[in-house]
């Protein structure tokens, strides 16, 4: 794939601060495994990192036609579902994808849920693409799929590039899906638009939202400057 041509921003080799969502202006070819043994592949990799001087880099997570796992509304059910290492995973704190070891890497940041007590943007550039991974030393980070301008997005995580976003991980859904838009400004101003389907596999259900998506939503790692990021929630 022409990464450059899907829209990825380039990026410097450099471990930045533990990032927080309060400052929202402020890198690996995965081993593709079935969904229930992810979970044993993270807790190699951690055990791993644990007795040597560097970590390996993160496995990169599958694109899959499933529903999303409840734990996936908790920050540790998400960065197993990205890929992500977490110093406690539990908390989502200090969470990196990426070669540790060669210094190839972002830091991570988690928001989990996609109700009022989420994160949001919408799409301000004619279109964005969503990679299915985040595009790092070795990654064969491929296009889930293109979104429109005016697209109404949930973000779950911000990756960090030094202080700055550099990608955030959003979820395509509908405003009316979440209580706490109705009847706000910038809600009006996004919404459902269309979506150019690529390499995200897809089953018929229709993507709905309920504190975390369910169905056929387009998701994946959009470039910071494609997306209008409310920094002041919903209230905008």
């Amino acid at each position: 794939m022409d990464i450059a041509a899907a829209g990825v921003v380039s990026r410097r080799i450099v471990a930045g601060p533990t990032p927080t969502f309060s400052d929202v202006n402020a890198p690996m070819t995965g081993l593709r495994l079935p969904a229930p043994f992810r979970p044993l592949v993270a807790l190699g990799v951690l055990a791993l990192a644990a007795c040597g001087p560097g970590a390996p880099a993160a496995v990169a997570p599958e694109t899959s036609p499933d529903t999303p796992p409840p734990s996936s509304a908790q920050p540790q059910g998400l960065a197993e579902q990205l890929g992500a290492r977490c110093a406690d995973a539990a908390t989502g704190r200090d969470c990196v994808i990426g070669n540790l070891e060669a210094g190839d890497y972002y830091d991570i940041e988690l928001s989990p849920r996609c109700d009022a007590e989420g994160f949001f943007a919408g799409v301000s550039a004619p279109e964005a693409v969503a990679l299915d991974a985040l595009p790092v030393t070795g990654s064969d980070a491929r296009p889930n799929a293109a979104l429109s301008e005016g697209q109404f997005l949930c973000v779950q995580a911000i990756a960090r590039s030094g202080q700055q976003p550099a990608y955030y991980y959003a979820i395509a859904i509908a405003p009316g899906d979440v209580a706490a838009c109705r009847g706000a400004p910038v809600c009006a101003r996004y919404g459902e638009r269309p979506v150019r389907w690529q390499a995200q596999v897809r089953t018929g259900t229709a993507c709905t939202v309920d504190a975390r998506w369910q169905g056929d939503c387009a998701r994946g790692w959009i470039a910071a400057d494609a997306l209008d990021v409310f920094s002041n929630g919903l209230a905008e």
